[in-house]
């Protein structure tokens, strides 16, 4: 499967050095729009205790595991959005996204937050991803076609 987006360098050599897309472009598609994911497990518990490098390799296993059930995958992704916080553990974060996403990283915002909805949350990730599920492909393939 070919990915259905592709990062779109700048003019600003600099902003290709970023371990992000600077911008993405995308075919005409059907969306899959992810909810902030935070580090739970599968009972729905933040482990008490767990660090920045936990939770964000768990939130990234809950994007996965929606992006799946709604059609999509993480090879779709085409933007995350990072709340996280501490800063200063952010080498932390990209790590757990690099093992997730080995190759073109999705465009990304981080923010610095005082807090998040559950106290014991250090990261949540929402995430905008393109559904590449067969119908969504006959959608596609028939607005590009005229058919």
């Amino acid at each position: 499967m070919t990915k259905p987006a592709r990062v779109v360098p700048s003019p600003k050599p600099w902003q290709n050095r970023l371990p992000f897309a600077p911008a993405m472009r995308v075919p005409v598609a059907e969306w899959v729009i992810l909810s902030g994911q935070t580090g739970r497990d599968s009972d729905g518990v933040i482990p008490q205790g767990s660090g920045m490098a936990d939770q964000a390799k768990r939130a990234f296993e809950n994007i996965r595991d929606l992006l799946d059930a709604a059609g999509s995958s993480l090879e779709s992704v085409v933007k995350l959005t990072y709340y996280v916080t501490e800063m200063s553990l952010w080498q932390s974060v990209a790590d757990a996204r690099d093992s997730f996403f080995p190759g073109d990283k999705p465009a990304s915002t981080t923010v610095e937050v005082s807090r998040l909805h559950d106290p014991a949350a250090l990261i949540e990730i929402d995430a905008i991803a393109i559904a590449t599920d067969a119908t969504t492909h006959e959608v596609l393939m028939s607005a590009t076609t005229g058919g």
